[in-house]
């Protein structure tokens, strides 16, 4: 038996010898000077699973955490592995907390967070907090969206609560959408909102409760808790950091919006950077609004910051823009407040990593290379790209190749 095993796995290694593969990290510098290494530990023989996507962050010491498909790592600016674990069910999402911890959220199930450069399970956490979301009254697990940190080192959680079956309107029920605080502990944080929970308006679905399309949720230096949902039209809503709605913030605390935001991000002035993609023109959007909700027409031209990523890309290629596909990730800060976009850019079939910097008037940062982008193009065939910005004024690529 033990042979029949060992031919099993020279034939399995064999078969998929052609998908050797690893993480590559790539260091752009001020200077706009590149360094590129092989993240030691994370070669893979296996063929890639199309869902393996990566998120990358940077903690505040500094370190850069990666979510791969279902593996967490924590990797050094140098890139040295320094830890991993696995993360069951584990969605391309996550947080860092301010002490370096990691909240990961997972497709279904409660979020869990991972403590330490060892990456340690809060078992507290993971013990505590499906019975938090349980009380709160999420039945399905398709209620559960995705999570976020805090100032405070607490989790705001997505979720959707199941209301009463409408009597006037058979088939119709009532969703109770909103924003659910966990403590460190996992418990509810009852401070917040009403009982732990911030609700938006209640919305109806016919044929019963259906889950909104949710954009990213952001939480601004201060606190305070922005999202963007769907109902009908796209709209955000802003609630101050104890859970209640934000009168100041639009009409009631709610704006329309007149696209759909890829990225939201609060500055470190409390105003929201709203950024988008337009994939048939290759085309990176971003605005910015005030603490008021209005748009700050100050800001890039008349309001708006275009960059194109397809004269970034390729300056000697024909001008087809339906060549090239465009996928924004990441919305960051360095520490002098420019605004640093994240994401990757192919054309015909040739990825690249993307990473653009816009000065904090929203005018490109002709600094950080041609036309405000540094490309990172990456060798071989690579099944996912992303961008990490935040402490400092590095940007840091991650890719598997």
């Amino acid at each position: 038996m033990k042979r029949i095993g060992y031919f099993i796995a020279l034939l399995v290694v064999a078969c998929n010898r052609n998908y050797a593969s690893h993480l590559r990290l790539t260091r752009i510098a001020p200077g706009a000077t590149e360094r590129s290494v092989v993240v030691d530990g994370t070669t893979r023989a296996t063929k890639p699973e199309l869902a393996d996507q990566i998120t990358a962050l940077q903690s505040p010491d500094g370190t850069i955490v990666v979510l791969e498909g279902s593996v967490l790592r924590r990797v050094s600016r140098d890139g040295r592995l320094l830890s991993a674990v696995a993360v069951k069910k584990a969605r391309s999402s996550i947080a860092i907390l301010p002490d370096n911890s990691v909240v990961v959220s997972r497709i279904g199930k409660a979020p869990k967070i991972f403590n330490g450069t060892r990456l340690q399970e809060d078992l507290a956490f993971t013990r505590n907090a499906p019975d938090a979301i349980r009380q709160l009254g999420a039945r399905s697990h398709l209620s559960i969206g995705e999570a976020a940190g805090t100032p405070d080192a607490t989790v705001l959680l997505l979720l959707e609560v199941e209301g009463e079956a409408d009597p006037a309107q058979p088939g119709f029920h009532t969703s109770h959408l909103g924003v659910a605080k966990l403590r460190r502990d996992g418990t509810i944080e009852h401070r917040f909102g009403r009982n732990g929970f911030a609700e938006l308006p209640p919305l109806r679905f016919g044929g019963g409760v259906s889950t909104p399309t949710w954009i990213r949720i952001a939480v601004s230096p201060r606190g305070a808790i922005t999202c963007a949902y769907y109902d009908d039209r796209t709209y955000m809503i802003r609630w101050t950091s104890d859970g209640q709605i934000d009168p100041r913030f639009g009409v009631s605390g709610r704006i329309q919006l007149d696209d759909l935001p890829k990225q939201i991000a609060f500055d470190r002035e409390e105003r929201l950077i709203l950024a988008s993609e337009d994939p048939s023109q290759s085309t990176l959007a971003v605005r910015r609004l005030r603490t008021d909700g209005s748009r700050d027409l100050s800001f890039g031209v008349n309001g708006v910051a275009r960059l194109h990523l397809r004269d970034a890309r390729n300056r000697g290629v024909a001008d087809n823009r339906s060549d090239y596909s465009v996928s924004l990730t990441r919305t960051d800060f360095d520490s002098e407040g420019r605004i640093i976009l994240g994401g990757d850019v192919s054309h015909l079939a040739t990825p690249c990593a993307a990473a653009a910097r816009l000065l904090p008037n929203g005018a490109i940062d002709e600094t950080y290379g041609p036309e405000g982008f540094r490309l990172s193009c990456v060798d071989g065939n690579s099944t996912a790209i992303a961008v990490a910005a935040g402490t400092g004024d590095d940007t840091f690529v991650i890719s598997r190749n």
